[in-house]
């Protein structure tokens, strides 16, 4: 799991982000920040998948991913890399970063990545990731 990684983030129990009463627990497990975007292995997405009729929706997406990866036999076996390179700042021609982030329309996703043949030479730098 690579992405904006969050640890030790404290449980909303009210607000815009209060958590499902399924999930018990006061923090979250390591989770990706959805907004900035994250990217999976593709046993973690088999996993999802293949399970995805028992798998519970708690509060949003990135920490039901987390909540279910933590529940899940492959919870032992999952590296999460933290990147710099995932934000939702959206200058999509600042090439530090890959934007993945939420209304970005068909039109703007295809000027985004227009410039992606410099993310080449951008990941076989020495600062690379």
């Amino acid at each position: 799991m690579i992405g904006k990684i969050n640890y030790g983030t404290k449980v909303p129990r009210s607000g815009k982000w209060a958590e499902s009463p399924d999930f018990t627990k006061d923090f979250y497990p390591p989770w990706p920040q959805g907004a900035c975007g994250h990217v999976v292995s593709r046993p973690i997405a088999n996993y999802v998948a293949g399970n995805k009729d028992r798998l519970i929706s708690y509060q949003g997406e990135d920490s039901s991913l987390a909540i279910w990866l933590d529940e899940s036999p492959l919870k032992d076996n999952i590296v999460w890399e933290t990147t710099k390179r995932f934000t939702n700042q959206g200058n999509c021609q600042d090439t530090r970063f890959w934007i993945i982030g939420h209304n970005i329309s068909p039109t703007r996703m295809r000027e985004c990545f227009a410039h992606t043949d410099e993310i080449d030479d951008i990941v076989n730098t020495p600062e690379w990731p």
